[in-house]
């Protein structure tokens, strides 16, 4: 494997991790804001 499919795995591999974070941000909050809204 040469040094620059190291280094695009590695960006593809931090942007997914990104994404999964987003998503799972966006889950809670949203989660939250439905408890939220419920309770009022």
């Amino acid at each position: 494997m040469t040094f620059s499919q190291k280094s695009i795995n590695k960006v593809g591999m931090l942007d997914e991790a990104l994404a999964r974070i987003d998503n799972g941000c966006t889950l809670m909050f949203g989660g939250f804001g439905g408890l939220v809204i419920h309770r009022h």
